[in-house]
């Protein structure tokens, strides 16, 4: 995590300016123009998002769809009535494209207006126009309610095409020249990635229900420190404009940062704690076991992952290999790559071994944060800190996390698998269990990006949630309060505050960060439409699948290896 103090402020109403280090590096910012998407805080802003926003894999899958698809049309066009079916389901993948374009430009257009709204909303506070500042944050509800309203539109076409897929899978199958071997297996297949799919559906509710949680104890601690603090005007408007919001964008872990740093002041900046959140030795005896075991399973996780990426790296040498076994004429070279050949095919059954042995240490790491959490569910929650309940909620949160993860692994193995056997078989009427595992691995994919999409959403859902709560009359009566008791002198003196301009600042930034990433995933989003565009105006021939397999087989390795980069960066919980 980077390091970040202010240097120096200027809230002169006409500059709002702010100067930041960050490792060692002085950028100046305003809060009256948009930061720069290259700025040190935008780009910590960025890697924040990516724990919560999962667009890239929604991408990504997309990707290896468009590629599967691709290779089983032309596999499966000796059976004409088969073959009409997969020309359906490649129309079906280029409007889900087409539409997932739309969703993108949704998210550039939309993250744009809350940057808008934010502004505005900055206008009204320093003009000490608080309620009205209030109500341009309440706007990001409406338009949260609308980007979380269009993922799970975009996820369930997903869904239809998967469900489109499975039943052109289950007619294949009974094709005459397929095996009863491969026919078993491949039904096994099937059925494996529908208990993944319902595993997913369960995860998505646990992160729900956890979210839902740690957001009732932001607001819990929020009641309690603004009845408890003297500087509860300072505290009411910096957190609930502010701090929320950014919360919602930037990581679901404010509440913890809040009670661990001394209050909702110290989550933004301040030093200074107060009585309210002072926390006993047993509360901190039981924080630091949830943060051990974070720590146990962060660290289980990692190492998963470098194994995973260790032989991804070599199944991409092994593609490699057999491409060049096959062009390059007899002689040394050919016999060169024979042998590297067979020393990464033992190399890559090594690291095969070692990852299932990290699989099962990951698994008891995991089901021991279970146990920790039923144990401390059953203490009663009147006898719990703020502290105790927010880290139980964010191992819960980052434990659920991890098992989705964890399915997104062995998808991700699965279709790595399949692209090497591809790389080096002849794909082609005569080999039909190939052809229709394309499709199987196909659904894989889609099932994924449609996973990425419903946690999409539910980040949506909890900005709107928030927003909503800004409005309900609680939340309106206790803003009248604050300013009534409060002089326009030093409710002003309240806005110029450094700490309350750097959460202004950090909120700008995570909303810039959030804009940036929608900008890129929506160029993904295209090239990704004219690729699945390309492949649906060729004509479908067994000889464009062969010429097409290995080119397929590296594009979903190295698609896989983007993917893997997105999990690393998943794989550690927000401080």
């Amino acid at each position: 995590m980077s390091q970040t103090s202010i240097v120096k402020v200027d809230p002169n109403e006409d500059i709002l300016e702010l100067v930041i280090k960050t490792d060692g590096k002085q950028e100046t910012y305003s809060l009256l123009t948009r930061p720069s998407d290259t700025s040190a805080l935008v780009v910590q802003a960025e890697k924040e998002i990516l724990h919560k926003l999962s667009i890239e894999k929604v991408v990504l899958n997309l990707k290896n769809t468009g590629d599967l698809m691709y290779l089983a049309f032309n596999a499966l066009s000796g059976v004409p009535k088969i073959q009409v079916k997969m020309s359906d389901l490649q129309r079906g993948l280029y409007e889900a494209c087409t539409v997932c374009i739309t969703t993108m430009q949704g998210f550039v257009t939309k993250s744009n207006d809350v940057i808008d709204l934010i502004f505005q909303a900055y206008s009204f506070l320093y003009q000490l126009e608080e309620e009205a500042a209030v109500d341009m944050i309440s706007q990001c509800g409406e338009t949260a309610k609308e980007m979380a309203a269009d993922a799970r539109a975009l996820a369930n076409r997903f869904k239809k095409i998967m469900a489109d897929c499975t039943v052109v899978h289950n007619e294949s199958l009974e094709l005459r020249n397929l095996k009863n071997e491969d026919r078993e297996k491949l039904k096994q297949g099937l059925a494996e990635l529908e208990s993944l799919q319902k595993n997913a559906d369960t995860l998505q509710e646990q992160i729900k229900v956890s979210l839902e949680q740690i957001n009732q104890e932001y607001e819990e601690a929020k009641q309690i420190e603004a009845r408890e603090s003297q500087r509860a005007f300072d505290l009411g408007l910096a957190s609930t404009i502010m701090g929320g919001l950014g919360a919602a964008v930037g990581g679901a872990f404010q509440i913890f940062a809040t009670v661990k740093t001394g209050g909702l002041a110290g989550a933004i900046g301040s030093a200074n704690t107060s009585v309210g959140n002072t926390q006993t030795s047993t509360s901190n005896q039981t924080v630091n076991k949830v943060e051990s075991s974070i720590g146990e399973l962060e660290k289980a996780t990692k190492e998963e992952l470098a194994l995973q990426k260790q032989k991804l790296k070599v199944e991409e040498e092994i593609t490699e290999c057999n491409k060049n076994i096959k062009d390059l004429p007899d002689g040394a070279a050919k016999e060169a790559e024979k042998q590297k050949l067979q020393q990464k095919t033992q190399e890559r059954e090594k690291l095969a071994r070692d990852l299932e042995k990290a699989k099962l240490a990951l698994e008891a790491v995991q089901q021991a944060a279970d146990r920790m959490s039923q144990d401390l569910k059953q203490m009663s929650s009147n006898s719990q800190s703020a502290l105790e309940r927010a880290s139980v909620h964010k191992m819960n949160l980052f434990n659920a996390r991890n098992k989705l993860a964890e399915d997104s692994r062995k998808t991700m193995a699965k279709l790595a698998e399949y692209a090497v056997r591809v790389s080096n078989t002849k794909i082609d009427i005569d080999n039909t269990a190939m052809a229709i595992e394309s499709l199987e691995c196909a659904v894989r994919a889609l099932a994924q990006a449609h996973v990425a999409l419903n946690e999409t959403a539910l980040f949506w859902d909890s900005m709107a949630n928030f927003c909503e709560r800004l409005q309900s009359p609680q939340a309106q009566k206790s803003l009248q309060s604050s300013m009534k008791i409060r002089s326009p002198e030093s409710r002003r003196n309240a806005y110029s505050k450094p700490t309350f301009m750097r959460s202004a600042l950090d909120l700008l930034c995570r909303w810039v960060a959030l804009n940036s990433v929608s900008v890129k995933y929506l160029k993904a989003s295209n090239e990704v439409f004219q690729k699945v565009g390309s492949n649906i105006k060729s004509a479908p021939s067994i000889e464009a699948g062969q010429k097409a397999a290995p080119v397929l087989a590296q594009s979903i390795l190295t698609n896989l290896s983007a993917e893997i980069q997105f999990l690393e960066v998943q794989a550690t919980p927000v401080p």
